[in-house]
């Protein structure tokens, strides 16, 4: 529940309440199956949805005298999900992996009622409805000389989303945004992730995403054909890679005690602000990003007390979100941490 309190509205108006509710549940029912000696391992699922959504929203009924009065809205919405997914393996580090859904993704408070503090408008938003395939491998964890470790995991996938919920592009100058619903949207590609232990000690992992995020609606509700059908929708990148090196340097300080010091790389692709046909030889292009982390965690015997440092964007790279608005620099963190 979401309270909001305002000492300069009117009296009138401080006296009524004004509340945002959310709630949600998710219902699931599964069945698993294992077959071929325990090879196939497979399952199917149902997935009941329900959100509810209520708001006292105060308003101005006349202006003299000052008469005010709540507008009650409540909205319940129900969704049947379904699908299914299986693991069959190969041999007995290879397996392939694959999965098919019906899923149902409602918008989250900052969706539906906004964010007056990120300048965020609340939105008529509706549920996310979407089909996801899935097929992939994952290899490993493979063994060599007993000190050295790899896994490697890759998958294929498809999504079609009708009401793709996403920030919306605002004109003007009134510095505010809101989220809306797309029509269909359909994405593509493949996800790898490479994992490499030395030792228990030192760890390596490389992923990367290369995929496509095509508006998939050719008509408009007047019948007229969208200009930018199967383009790759405005302020979304389509290639990720993320690689972190980290080592664990037991009995650093004293017995029983742990220093770990991480490193980590970020590079995002260059990407389009707008659609590709939007501004011919001119294109507003945001550009490809490279940011580098630089940190570490040193626990002390007992395990109880950590202390962490951490080095945000170390050479102080320009960095933006998807639309372009500039993230802050090099910055600094630290934090204690005791567990009870």
């Amino acid at each position: 529940m979401r309270d909001m309190e305002d000492d300069f509205l009117p009296q009138g108006l401080q006296l009524l309440e004004n509340t945002r509710d959310l709630s949600k549940n998710i219902s699931t029912f599964t069945y698993e199956n294992l077959a071929f000696a325990g090879k196939l391992r497979s399952n199917v699922f149902y997935k009941f949805y329900q959100q509810t959504v209520t708001s006292k929203e105060p308003y101005q009924v006349t202006a003299n005298p000052p008469l005010y009065d709540l507008n009650r809205i409540r909205k319940d919405e129900q969704y049947h999900g379904y699908g299914g997914a299986f693991s069959y393996a190969l041999r007995p580090r290879l397996y392939i992996l694959g999965s098919v859904e019906r899923a149902i993704r409602f918008p989250n408070e900052r969706e539906i009622f906004g964010s007056p503090a990120d300048a965020i408008n609340p939105g008529n938003v509706q549920p996310e409805q979407s089909l996801n395939a899935n097929i992939g491998v994952n290899l490993g964890r493979f063994n060599w000389a007993g000190v050295h470790h790899f896994r490697l995991n890759s998958s294929l996938f498809f999504r079609d989303t009708q009401g793709m919920i996403r920030q919306a592009i605002t004109t003007g100058n009134s510095g505010t945004s809101y989220y809306e619903n797309l029509e269909d949207v359909l994405s593509r590609g493949i996800d790898a992730e490479l994992i490499y232990d030395y030792r228990d000690r030192f760890n390596f992992t490389l992923n990367f995403s290369k995929f496509d995020v095509l508006f998939n609606t050719r008509y408009n509700k007047e019948g007229a054909e969208y200009l930018y059908y199967r383009q790759q929708i405005r302020n979304e990148p389509s290639f990720k890679l993320n690689a972190t090196f980290s080592y664990q340097f037991p009995n650093f300080l004293q017995t029983a005690d742990r220093m770990l010091v991480h490193f980590h790389t970020a590079f995002v692709e260059g990407f389009l602000r707008n659609w590709s046909n939007v501004g011919l030889n001119h294109l507003d292009q945001i550009p490809t990003q490279l940011s580098n982390d630089l940190g570490f965690v040193y626990t002390f015997p007992g395990q109880k007390v950590s202390f962490s440092a951490d080095l945000k964007n170390m050479f102080n790279r320009q960095r933006f979100d998807n639309f372009g608005l500039q993230k802050p620099g090099r910055a600094f963190y630290s934090k204690i941490v005791y567990n009870f």
